[in-house]
């Protein structure tokens, strides 16, 4: 049911999804915060530092994972935001910042370290000045004499209101005069005895304003009062100023939503085509261009509004089956407007564009929408589904995983080699037949790596595949890697002191262990007869290895110098887990390293310049018993590889749970014969 969900929820390209959920690789911005704790009504000011090669096209600023605020971004470094605290303000914030590039790509950035802010409870004293300003003390006191009274509250600021009466759209300037003996600290505006604006205060200040733009629900009674914060912190509240009351008119059907009513109304409500009012009223339409009229889910389609007109639009609108689905500010003198609409399954529809003129005296003319464009969505294909649950045809790239076997907290690194005719455009690693983490391929880079920080759901199958996006914007995914398994073991690592964890497994009975002596002693004791008879019958000696006097195995002739191998332990549980260390001294760099058991390669690393020891965390199974040793290879300039002898074996054992101690198989049996037989030669 899930697997069926995943294939029909459409694919995200990486830059349309939001950046504070699922940030970009490029490298993360740094962000300050002017203060980490604050009382409501505070301003703080968050500063994001974008230091990068391109310029940023937009910087967003993100709390708990969500936007809040966002502005483009210019040829400059450090972008503010001034966030005026509420009771919500508290969480941790972050920034990003998008890049475009010039085929409309865009790139998102890592967010920056989040910074959390904390908002402190107000007390009593400092509730809403709005619902409860200091005159309340002489209500509370039941005396208008008390001299609490007289001194607690400050002298109410004046209120001047633009105007008294506005339509929806239009803007009131709201005046606060000021005088008190200390400046104040904030300033606030009320409306029906709710705050709606408040700004800081400033030392030598008097008239604060503030710009409200009229809505439906405008309407009421306007205040306004300040705070002046004692050396104590205690906050002292001012009365409110008489109350302003605001009345908002019904709009005219001219200053209606564009998308729904455009200016070219008025000719419909004038039943003449030619009538003078009509010819004056309805602005001349745009023309809308779309990039393709037939997309699908994922893609890019640009939306261009042409505008000419004799005033300069003042805001340009985009609308979809009637519906305002975009705006932008107008600039005096441009004329061609776009839109970069990412396409879902809802886009399909018919698209349009109009345009406003607010004239001196504040009212707004509408112009006649532009002739419909209708943009198709297509279904997706096959190949654009899902790549970790849908892989596609293309030639399987490699994963190499740093270490097989992690405990919680550490950190292993996944490498998906990429090899391909054309460059790759995304490469995306998952888990179990899941996405977990994706990156854009770059045109020159052939591996790419994740960091993943080990929990205790990591323990599963994890592959990488990649996909490329042909010049008709069609993506071809290919199939996945060959899974590499990580397991997880144990606890969170602790540094010194920690307890060890409490031992639950059975300890094994001396009936078993007397019982492997024996076994072993009669072994020892028919070694010579057993080598008697395998000369007699001229049995060869196991083929595909060359026994050296060391215990080690020679790759080559001429073969390099071996390295040295360590075990952490050399007898262990079923579950548990051994490091196998792999010492290298050479004179030229090991282009890789590779550790075997029983002569069969199990696991290899890349070589590394300036590293000598290489581990490998082994995972113990039932089959994990064996000869363990390594190896190395070094790449000539003339691309020839030279390999290196093995290190001396060391032998691993592995101790059967409990119920199953006293199994032994025909191939143990085996194996302990030519290890007698071995040893029979050795001292012979």
């Amino acid at each position: 049911m899930i697997l069926s969900l995943c294939l029909l929820l459409p694919v995200m390209n990486p830059s349309s999804q939001n950046i504070c959920s699922a940030p970009g690789v490029v490298p993360a911005p740094i962000l300050y915060l002017s203060q980490t704790s604050a009382r409501q009504g505070d301003s703080v000011l968050l500063q994001c530092s974008v230091i990068s090669k391109a310029p940023a096209a937009r910087v967003i600023f993100c709390k708990d994972g969500e936007e809040v605020f966002s502005q483009a971004g210019l040829k400059k470094v450090t972008y503010s935001y001034d966030h005026t605290v509420s009771m919500d303000s508290s969480g941790n914030y972050s920034c990003g910042y998008e890049i475009k590039e010039s085929d409309k790509q865009v790139n998102r950035s890592q967010l920056s370290p989040a910074k959390h802010l904390s908002v402190t409870v107000l007390s009593p004293r400092s509730q809403e000045i709005c619902s409860d300003p200091d005159q309340s003390v002489c209500a509370q006191t039941h005396s208008p004499l008390h001299q609490s009274c007289q001194r607690g509250a400050l002298p109410a600021p004046i209120l001047y209101l633009s105007q008294t009466s506005a339509q929806q759209g239009d803007s009131v300037l709201l005046q606060c005069s000021v005088v008190s003996q200390a400046p104040a600290t904030r300033v606030v505006y009320c409306k029906d005895g709710e705050e709606v604006f408040s700004q800081a205060g400033l030392e030598k200040k008097v008239t604060y304003s503030y710009d409200h733009t009229v809505s439906m629900g405008s309407s009421g009674n306007y205040s306004c009062g300040y705070e002046i914060k004692e050396s104590d912190k205690q906050v002292n509240r001012s009365q409110l100023s008489p109350a302003k009351h605001l009345s908002v008119t019904v709009l005219s059907p001219s200053s209606q939503e564009i998308c729904s009513d455009p200016g070219q109304s008025v000719c419909a409500q004038t039943h003449s085509p030619l009538h003078q009012s009509c010819q004056r009223g309805a602005f001349p339409a745009p023309i809308l261009y779309l990039s393709q009229t037939s997309a699908q889910q994922g893609d890019s389609v640009l939306l261009q509004c042409s505008v000419v007109s004799q005033a300069p639009a003042t805001r340009v609108i985009y609308c979809k089956d009637g519906e305002e689905v975009f705006s932008q500010a107008g600039l005096e003198k441009k004329v061609t407007y776009s839109y970069d609409h990412t396409v879902s399954m809802g886009s399909s529809g018919n698209y349009s564009c109009g345009y406003e003129i607010k004239e001196s005296d504040k009212q707004v003319n509408r112009s006649q929408l532009s002739p419909a464009k209708h943009l198709s969505v297509t279904a997706l294909s096959p190949s654009s589904q899902e790549i970790c649950s849908a892989p596609g045809v293309l030639h399987a790239p490699t994963l190499y995983l740093s270490q097989m076997s992690a405990r919680q907290g550490d950190s292993v690194r996944l490498k998906c080699s990429v090899v391909s005719q054309a460059p790759a455009t995304r490469v995306i690693f998952c888990k179990d037949g899941e996405e977990v983490f994706s990156q854009t391929g770059l045109e020159k880079n052939v591996s790419y790596s994740y960091d993943h920080a080990v929990s205790m759901g990591s323990s599963g199958n994890y592959s990488c595949g990649y996909e490329i996006k042909e010049s008709n914007k069609r993506v071809t995914r290919s199939q996945l890697s060959p899974a590499q398994h990580l397991s997880i073991t144990g606890n969170v690592s602790s540094s010194g002191g920690a307890e060890e964890p409490t031992r639950t497994e059975p300890v094994m009975s001396l009936v078993i262990w007397t019982a492997r002596c024996v076994l072993v002693l009669l072994l020892l004791l028919s070694a010579p007869i057993i080598t008697f008879m395998l000369k007699r019958r001229d049995l060869p000696h196991p083929t595909g290895l060359e026994e050296t006097h060391r215990g080690s195995i020679s790759i080559m002739e001429g073969a390099l110098r071996a390295p040295t191998l360590y075990l952490s332990q050399t007898s262990t549980q079923q579950g548990g887990s051994v490091q196998i260390q792999c010492s290298v001294i050479s004179q030229a760099l090991a282009t890789r390293i590779i550790f075997c058991k029983d002569g069969e390669e199990i696991s290899s690393q890349t070589g590394s310049e300036k590293k000598v020891t290489y581990v490998y965390d082994h995972t113990v199974s039932s089959g994990s018993s064996g000869n363990y040793a390594c190896g190395y290879e070094i790449k000539d300039s003339d691309k020839r590889v030279n390999k290196s002898q093995l290190s001396p074996a060391k032998h691993l054992s592995v101790i059967p749970e409990s119920g199953n101690e006293s199994s032994v198989t025909p191939a143990m049996l085996v194996k302990m014969i030519f290890t007698v037989r071995a040893f029979g030669e050795y001292w012979s």
